[in-house]
């Protein structure tokens, strides 16, 4: 189905969702582990293992060699990227903010 579009186009609209779906549910996160006095390590955690869950379907079909697994690997690029922005990003996001209030 979407073997006309090129690879950079899957990339770009994969990072792109994962960093505003992930940006969201970590500014979530960090609010409500704030909030309930959760130890920011075990916030990161949860996150890290959200994100491997969310490229697993990629990487199924990465391993499984079948006919999606051509558009797999930038999908699952993108992915990864917009997984890593976020977690970097809404860190120093919510540290600002965070400060702000101050």
């Amino acid at each position: 189905m979407n073997d006309f579009l090129p690879d950079y186009l899957l990339r770009e609209q994969s990072t792109v969702g994962a960093l505003f779906t992930f940006l969201a549910i970590r500014y979530a996160t960090l609010s409500v582990g704030l909030s309930h006095s959760v130890r920011r390590s075990t916030l990161s955690a949860l996150y890290i293992g959200l994100a491997c869950l969310f490229c697993l379907p990629q990487l199924a079909d990465l391993l499984s060699e079948g006919t999606l697994a051509r558009m797999a690997w930038p999908i699952l690029e993108g992915k990864v990227l917009g997984c890593v922005l976020a977690y970097f990003g809404a860190s120093a996001l919510y540290s600002n903010l965070r400060y702000q209030q101050q």
